[in-house]
C-alpha cells in the first residue's frame, strides 16, 4: 500500500471522518479514522506503473483508494467503503466529491444482504443475541425496494465522467 502525499492530497475528492467518531459512538480512547477517495490523473493509466489503488496517511487511521478501486468496492457491497458515502462529517473537498454521494443508491442493491449480513460468532450468547435480526434481515429481503443488482451502468457513466473530465485541456 501506499502511503498517501501530495500527489494524493492534490487529486482527493472526497474525505470523511469514517467508524464511531462518525455515528456518535467514539469513546475517549477511539481514534479518529478518515476515509477518501481520489482520483489519479487519466493519463497516468498510460504508463506501465499505474497509480496506487490503495494509499494510508499522512495522518494516522488515514486510508482512502482511487475511484476505480472505490467503484469495485462498492459495488460489491463492501462496508467499509459504503460507509463512506453516507457518512455525515465530510471534510472539505471538491465538488466532484458529492457525486459519489448524489449517486449512492445506484450503488445499493441485495447484494448488500451477504456483506453485511454474514459473520461468525464463535460464543453462544452472540450467536443467539444474533440470530433474531439476521432472521428479521432474511425475511425482509423479499420485500426490499433495493433492485437485484447494483445499477452499474450509472456507476459506470459517473466514473467514465470523472475520468473524462480528468483529461487535461489543450
Amino acid at each position: 500500500m501506499e502511503r498517501g502525499g501530495p500527489l494524493v492530497g492534490k487529486h482527493t475528492i472526497l474525505a470523511v471522518v469514517a467508524g464511531s467518531r462518525a455515528f456518535g459512538l467514539a469513546t475517549p480512547a477511539s481514534g479518529t479514522s478518515r476515509c477518501g477517495v481520489y482520483v489519479a490523473a487519466t493519463e497516468w493509466f498510460r504508463r506501465l506503473e499505474k497509480p496506487p489503488a490503495h494509499w494510508e496517511g499522512p495522518l494516522p487511521e488515514q486510508f482512502g483508494r482511487e475511484v476505480e478501486r472505490c467503484r469495485a468496492l462498492a459495488l460489491d457491497g463492501n462496508p467499509d467503503l459504503l460507509e463512506v458515502l453516507p457518512s455525515p462529517p465530510v471534510e472539505p473537498r471538491t465538488p466532484r466529491g458529492a457525486e459519489p454521494r448524489e449517486i449512492r443508491p445506484a450503488f445499493l442493491s441485495r447484494q448488500v444482504h451477504r456483506t453485511f449480513g454474514r459473520g461468525e460468532p464463535t460464543w453462544d450468547h452472540v450467536t443467539a443475541w444474533t440470530a433474531e435480526p439476521a432472521t428479521r434481515l432474511d425475511s425482509a429481503l423479499p420485500a426490499s425496494p433495493l433492485p437485484e443488482s447494483p445499477d452499474q451502468p450509472r456507476v459506470e457513466s459517473w466514473r467514465t465522467s470523472v475520468r473524462h473530465r480528468n483529461l487535461p485541456t489543450p
